[in-house]
């Protein structure tokens, strides 16, 4: 049974992702504390917000929001961004010094 902490935590995270008008999931595999801090700071500056987050809640509040297609991104150490302002981009604020690694939700089926 989850607890209410987890709970709220969801309906949180839902709420973010309801409201987003842009979202990007990373893989933050290989970054330094010093380089997450540093990529937190400009995200926050640009008004981009990066969770990071168990994937089960991320999971649960993506699909609570109608956003079933980010389940799948949502493997492994992964931390989803948002923009809530159509101007502010959140795949395009990023340190120059590291590569970025990142991947989008695929909405296309695939074909045969």
């Amino acid at each position: 049974m989850p607890t209410e902490r987890k709970v709220e935590a969801v309906e949180e995270i839902s709420e973010k992702l309801k409201r987003a008008t842009g979202l990007v999931v990373t893989d933050y595999r290989g970054l330094t504390v010093a380089q997450m801090q540093e990529l937190r700071r400009k995200l926050s500056a640009a008004e981009i917000d990066y969770l990071v987050v168990k994937n089960t809640l991320a999971r649960r509040a993506a699909a609570a929001s109608g956003l079933d297609v980010l389940e799948p991104e949502l493997i492994g150490p992964v931390g989803p961004r948002s923009s809530w302002d159509s101007s502010r981009a959140p795949s395009t604020t990023a340190s120059p010094s590291w590569p970025e690694p990142c991947r989008a939700p695929s909405t296309s089926s695939p074909t045969a």
